[in-house]
Parts: structure tokens; C-alpha cells; sequence
């Protein structure tokens, strides 16, 4: 009710009223001037009046607060539900790269559970050539002022298995230019590393057949060459015997 606390403080003025003039006038019976009995009353229920809608206000910013809460709390879990259900994994660290927080696509792709990986460096994570990696680019992006950027990259499940994972990372930063952490994801790209690869040995031993085909091509070209100029010297000399014999027939 909007007007509770204003009706609550009125009704508590008039029982009061009441109650002290049955005890002034009547039990102790006593005489006051009306009028100012009047206008005691008429103040004391402004003043209970005023305290009443300054209760109604706080009470009306209570349950506003109140309310914005309940909605965030189900934003906040729908949020949740959305992260937990993405295949990929959902990071994010502070400025030293600790976790500090991660989605359940973690525990699938890594093999290490979320408890046990939050507030570990992200780094212990991978091997040594990709961590000095991983800074490198870090401290490249930060020294030209790019907030993100992406990167392909090795790692060790717990159970021994090489994997590949392709990462897209935020960096972020305070209003002093100051990096205080990082968001972004990581998602197994281990087949499309390895069709790539095979495509790229196909590529090469197309590119070394098609090599051979063309040394093959310009060996037979040379034969047929060689071969050709002895069958011209002897297609000539038949000629020759030819038309001399066609000459001796005419004689």
C-alpha cells in the first residue's frame, strides 16, 4: 500500500489524542484551552503525518531496491545458464592471468576441473614454447594499444593428450591505461589443425608429382627429338635412292 505509512501515523496520532484527552479531561480532570489543544493536535498529527510519508518513501525505495535485485538475480542466472551451455570455453583472469573465472567447457576441453583451475595462472596450463608465446603477444598488443586478439596454440590435456585450441582474448584495462585483466574463449580446433596439415602434405606431394610429371615430359620431349633426326637422315637417303633409280629406269 503507497500511503500505508502516512495512514499508519495519522491513525497512531488520533488514538494518542484520544487516549491523552480521556486522561487529561476525564481521569485527572484537568482544563485546557480548546484552542490550543486544537492546534497541538492539529501539529502533532502533521508532524506523525510527515513521518509517515518518509515511510512510505523508504519503504517504496526498499521494495524497488528489493525488486531490482530479484531482477538482477535472474538476469544474473539466466546469464549463467547461457555461459555454462556454451561449447566453448568462457575465461576470465586478472592482471597476474589467474583464473578467476571459467564455464564447464573447461573441464571438457582441458580435462582439469573449474574448482581446481580457478585462481591458477592461465599459463601453467600450456607448455613452455607457448607460454613465452602467449606473453609475446600480450606484450605486443599492449605496447600498440590493441585491446584483442586472436591466436592458435598447443596444449597438454590432463590425461597426456596434444590438443589444439584457438584463442580469442580481451585485454582490458583501467582508465589509467593499466591492464587489469582479461575475458575471452578457447575453443578445440584439433581437427581443423590436422585437415590442414593433411592438406598441406597433399598440396606438397601434388606439388613434387607434378614436378615429376614435368621432368618426365621434357625427358620424353628430348628422346622424341633425338629420335627424330637419324629417322630424317634415313627418310633422305631413301629419297635419294629413289629418284636415282627412277633415273636409271628411264635410261
Amino acid at each position: 500500500m503507497r500511503y500505508r505509512g502516512r495512514v499508519s501515523m495519522t491513525l497512531i496520532g488520533i488514538i494518542f489524542i484520544l487516549i491523552w484527552d480521556i486522561v487529561y479531561y476525564i481521569e485527572m480532570n484537568l482544563q485546557m484551552d480548546a484552542v490550543l489543544n486544537i492546534m497541538s493536535s492539529c501539529i502533532l498529527l502533521i508532524v506523525l503525518y510527515w513521518v509517515g510519508g518518509y515511510l512510505d518513501k523508504k519503504s517504496e525505495k526498499i521494495a524497488s531496491y528489493k525488486d531490482s535485485k530479484d531482477e538482477m538475480k535472474i538476469i544474473n542466472e539466466e546469464m549463467q545458464h547461457v555461459l555454462q551451455s556454451i561449447e566453448e570455453v568462457v575465461f576470465h583472469t586478472d592482471a597476474k592471468g589467474c583464473f578467476q573465472f571459467l564455464n564447464r567447457s573447461w573441464a571438457e576441453i582441458s580435462g582439469y576441473s573449474v574448482k581446481e583451475s580457478l585462481q591458477k595462472n592461465a599459463l601453467l596450463f600450456s607448455s613452455l614454447h607457448e607460454r613465452h608465446e602467449v606473453l609475446r603477444m600480450i606484450r605486443q598488443h599492449i605496447d600498440q594499444g590493441k585491446p584483442k586478439f586472436k591466436m592458435d596454440f598447443s596444449y597438454q590435456k590432463r590425461d597426456g593428450t596434444q590438443r589444439w585450441g584457438e584463442m580469442n582474448i580481451k585485454l582490458n584495462y583501467d582508465q589509467a591505461g593499466r591492464l587489469v585483466g582479461t575475458v575471452g574463449t578457447i575453443s578445440d580446433v584439433t581437427d581443423r589443425i590436422h585437415t590442414e596439415e593433411e592438406l598441406k602434405e597433399l598440396n606438397e606431394t601434388l606439388a613434387i608429382e607434378s614436378q615429376k610429371l614435368s621432368v618426365a615430359g621434357q625427358l620424353a620431349a628430348g628422346i622424341a627429338h633425338e629420335v627424330r633426326n637419324p629417322l630424317t637422315s634415313i627418310n633422305g637417303f631413301l629419297q635419294l635412292i629413289r629418284d636415282d633409280a627412277d633415273e636409271k629406269t628411264k635410261d
